[in-house]
């Protein structure tokens, strides 16, 4: 409420964070980007661009705490979204824990195992005068009810329909779940201007997207 440092809350990583998440009951940070080791209280440990920590004693005090959830994405984590049990990575990754999930993976809150039966394919458009794009994940939002899952970033297809840069997905399986915003003329990517979703924020039944592209101006917007 006051804006004042919380000096407790001592992390240190050593390369760039790009995406946090708390857990729906407020009890862990989830933490994503380009950083491949963690050091809290004075302990250095191994967390290639996803870690953890507990957090339910910082607010009175106390340090946060690295759990032992390890997803391993192989490449920078750029978003993260979460429920009680899953949490929804994406990013310029290949592989997560081992498992191949180009671009996003669902895995288990507790452990960081890959759940399986989320395994969606994603395509970026084609290049443009200006822009050779890959199929990036740079923002997850899981409605409020859990229902669906959505995705925004640089891709054109997902399961080879034609989306735009966005879409809602099962959250479960990955399937596509109807939505208005993915019928061709509302797409939310101009792909002759190479541009990509790039935020967005769930309210009760809305969703509020932000996107740019380039060259600037070429669509830009929320």
């Amino acid at each position: 409420t006051t804006g004042a440092l919380i000096t407790t809350f001592n992390v240190t990583l050593n390369n760039r964070v790009a995406a946090l998440e708390v857990s729906p009951n407020g009890s862990t940070l989830y933490v994503g980007g380009s950083f491949t080791s963690v050091t809290v209280g004075g302990s250095t440990t191994t967390r290639n661009r996803a870690a953890a920590f507990t957090i339910s004693g910082v607010a009175g005090g106390g340090a946060p705490v690295l759990t032992s959830w390890n997803p391993r994405p192989s490449q920078p984590v750029i978003s993260i979204a979460s429920t009680s049990s899953t949490v929804y990575l994406g990013g310029d990754f290949q592989m997560v824990a081992g498992v191949a999930r180009p671009n996003l993976a669902s895995v288990n809150a507790t452990n960081g195992a890959v759940n399986i039966a989320f395994n969606p394919t994603l395509v970026a458009p084609p290049p443009t005068p200006t822009t050779t794009m890959t199929p990036r994940v740079n923002a997850i939002a899981v409605a409020p009810d859990g229902s669906r899952v959505l995705v925004g970033g640089s891709f054109q297809t997902v399961n080879g329909v034609l989306t735009g840069g966005m879409v809602s997905l099962d959250p479960t399986d990955a399937s596509l779940q109807p939505w208005n915003a993915n019928n061709v003329g509302q797409q939310p990517i101009n792909t002759n201007c190479g541009a990509r979703v790039t935020d967005i924020l769930t309210q009760g039944d809305t969703a509020f997207v932000t996107a740019e592209g380039d060259p600037p101006g070429c669509y830009e917007g929320t």
